[in-house]
């Protein structure tokens, strides 16, 4: 297969869940399942079709003799009937009947609209999980202020939760239409050769009031509450316009998102998570670029323009029917799909793993702020007695200053130096760095983005919550009733229906097959039962570690590592599991996330018994503050005194102690790691 063109929707970005409803198995089988159903609605209304032929028909539904319709399609140039013929072979007694009455476009426009059906309820499922993930995101960073922007330029503060509601509100819109569009997907039905059912009403001897009834027979049987009332030959292809006009829809939220998450890792405000090997750049290996937001955009393009396909198709068929559809149907609408389906799969994956730098954003906004606190600042000198127009003026001139010394000179912002120095305001520094927190400057963002996401979003989701509360309280049943020792955790429903997830802590192996079919039973859905760590139960879980704030694993830590005794005593922490375990009785994350702050610390920290160079002379240091830098210094010249404490980057290195020295403390003894 390698010396033939190889789509990359399929070998790079779609699903196999979705790439399966546009194979040629799923259709091929539909379209027996439609013959099947023909046969049964013209059985029941009277014709002279046979249960043993139906019989025969089902039988052999699923096992697709391909062999046998390609060849004939060599011979007589006809997809459908090349495959009612190969049907006819495995079916002796049923393939007088088989496509009774049906046109071409009975199979294949009636298969058409199933799959695509399908396709949107897939794609329904994977935009609540995006919808669901983000709003998690947007409610944890509700009350973190960020600098907001209008035409890239800064404006008055936001949060960043407040800009993910505004892409979640994005999502909504598109639920919305796409629920639309799937609730108006109607089945063609059977309407004949010009869409007349001319051929039925031989067929039925003119008995109009029989043949009004296939059309609904046929829907219930494929699963459809209702079919096109009238038509041509084919459905209406404004059909596949409304379709791939809401793939597009979403392709252009996704796009939206990644460009305001390249822009921010630009910024180096948030970043879309990078794995541990990924490499950035080929040439540039400190590099690490939005590449996953990237690939969005990209297919994101594609789908936009990719509904101008259908678009033209249906706007230049002629009459009843013209086949100048076909070849374009078969490549915009299933790559649509497949595409859109990359797309989600990418912002679920890129929404999940966010990187947010508080501390990056802190500083920028804080650089800003001054700028945006003018008003504020104005209005109190105006209540303490100063005159509006004169200070607005003032604030005006020492804006333009303080811009120009941070764009010209690259130095940072002085305008409140400034203001503090210009008596017409009466107020110091004190004053007016009281004014300057962030918060103050957000309006109602963390409010708005809680009730957003409270009073819009919630009730999206809450019919999936109320599935995974029920399925959490028959499980604990379940557990009893097996006798089984283990602590069920969370439960995660899938938004289709197609999979229960159970997690669980146990402290040994669990036999818990008895179980899964039990519960198998129950819900008539794939079971999954899923063992982790207290770890990963409290990331899980969440809560307030001994610090008082909320665990690192739940909010900002991606993955869990190895955690060491050695870390405690190299940050000088105490020994006592006790006191560095964290609620999980793990030894604390934070010893590792902070362990490599400690470790270049130490590289730059002259150690006990280093011989230094320093403003009062020579000496050895006897101790030394990693945190904060600062050196006792016992003095040469005068050993009986008290040591000088001076900062390590004030001093010259003339003699690194040996490892194990009299000076150093005893070297720490392997300690076991603790995962």
């Amino acid at each position: 297969m390698n010396d033939r063109y190889q789509s990359p929707l399929s070998e790079r970005y779609a699903s196999k869940e979705m790439q399966y409803i546009f194979s040629p198995d799923k259709k091929f089988k539909t379209w027996r399942k439609l013959w099947i159903a023909l046969a049964e609605t013209e059985k029941e209304l009277g014709l002279d079709i046979t249960q043993e032929q139906i019989d025969e028909l089902k039988a052999h539904a699923e096992d697709i003799n391909y062999d046998v319709a390609k060849e004939r399609e060599k011979l007589v140039r006809h997809d459908v009937m090349s495959h009612v013929y190969a049907y006819g072979v495995q079916c002796p007694k049923a393939k007088g009947i088989i496509h009774l009455g049906a046109t071409s476009c009975y199979v294949g426009d009636n298969t058409d609209i199933i799959i695509m059906t399908e396709a949107l309820k897939l794609v329904r499922v994977k935009l609540l999980n995006v919808i669901n993930e983000l709003s998690k995101f947007a409610m944890k960073y509700k009350d973190l202020p960020t600098l907001g922007f209008t035409h890239f330029q800064p404006a008055q503060p936001t949060t960043v939760g407040k800009r993910a509601s505004l892409w979640l509100m994005d999502l909504v819109y598109d639920l919305e239409d796409l629920d639309h569009v799937i609730a108006n997907m109607r089945l063609l039905g059977s309407k004949g050769t010009t869409g007349t059912q001319a051929s039925f009403l031989e067929l039925f001897e003119g008995n109009h009031e029989t043949i009004k009834k296939i059309d609904g027979m046929i829907a219930k049987k494929m699963g459809f509450d209702k079919c096109q009332p009238v038509s041509g030959q084919t459905y209406s292809r404004k059909v596949d316009s409304r379709v791939i006009n809401v793939l597009s829809q979403i392709a252009q939220s996704a796009h939206k998102f990644s460009n305001d998450i390249r822009l921010l890792q630009h910024l180096k405000e948030v970043e879309e998570p990078f794995e541990k090997n990924q490499i950035g750049s080929s040439a540039m290996a400190y590099k690490r670029n939005p590449m996953r937001s990237e690939r969005i955009a990209s297919l994101a393009n594609y789908v936009m323009s990719d509904a101008m396909n259908p678009a033209l198709v249906a706007s230049t068929q002629w009459f009843e029917r013209t086949l100048d559809d076909s070849a374009n149907k078969r490549l915009s609408v299933p790559e649509g799909f497949l595409a859109i389906d990359g797309i989600l799969d990418l912002y679920l994956n890129v929404v999940d793993g966010l990187v947010v730098y508080p501390k990056v954003i802190e500083s920028r906004l804080r650089s800003e702020l001054p700028f945006m606190a003018t008003e504020n600042i104005m209005m109190d000198a105006v209540k303490a007695g100063g005159d509006r127009q004169e200070l607005h003026e003032k604030i005006r001139v020492h804006s333009m200053a303080a811009g120009k010394v941070v764009k010209e000179e690259g130095k940072a912002n002085d305008l409140l130096e400034r203001i503090a120095a210009d008596p017409a305001f009466g107020m110091n520094m004190e004053q007016l760095q009281a004014i300057m927190k962030p918060e103050n400057f957000v309006g109602r963002a963390p409010q708005q983005t809680e009730e957003f996401v409270n009073e819009v979003i919630n009730p999206i989701l809450e019919e999936n919550k109320e599935k995974e509360k029920r399925a959490y309280e028959v499980c604990l049943q379940k557990i009893e009733k097996h006798k089984l020792d283990m602590n069920l955790t969370e439960v995660e429903y899938a938004f289709d229906g197609s999979k229960i997830l159970f997690y669980f802590t146990a402290d040994g192996r669990v036999d818990f097959r008895e179980l899964v079919k039990d519960l198998a039973s129950t819900f008539h859905t794939r079971i999954e039962l899923r063992q982790i760590g207290v770890r990963d139960e409290a990331k899980m879980l969440g809560g307030l570690g001994v610090c008082g704030r909320p665990f690192c694993c739940s909010t900002f830590l991606n993955d869990f590592h190895s955690v060491s005794i050695k870390m405690a005593k190299e940050q000088g922490l105490s020994l006592s599991p006790s006191k560095i375990s964290g609620t999980c009785g793990r030894l604390m994350c934070c010893l590792k996330y902070e362990q490599n702050s400690y470790e270049y610390l130490a590289k730059i920290t002259p150690r006990r018994g280093t011989v230094v160079d320093c403003r009062e002379g020579r000496g050895t240091v006897v101790d030394a503050a990693l945190l904060t830098g600062k050196l006792k210094v016992q003095l040469d010249n005068a050993p009986e005194g008290a040591p000088v404490i001076v900062n390590r980057e004030e001093v010259r290195v003339v003699r690194a102690p040996r490892r194990g020295g009299k000076n150093e403390k005893k070297a720490d003894k392997p300690a076991q790691a603790e995962k």
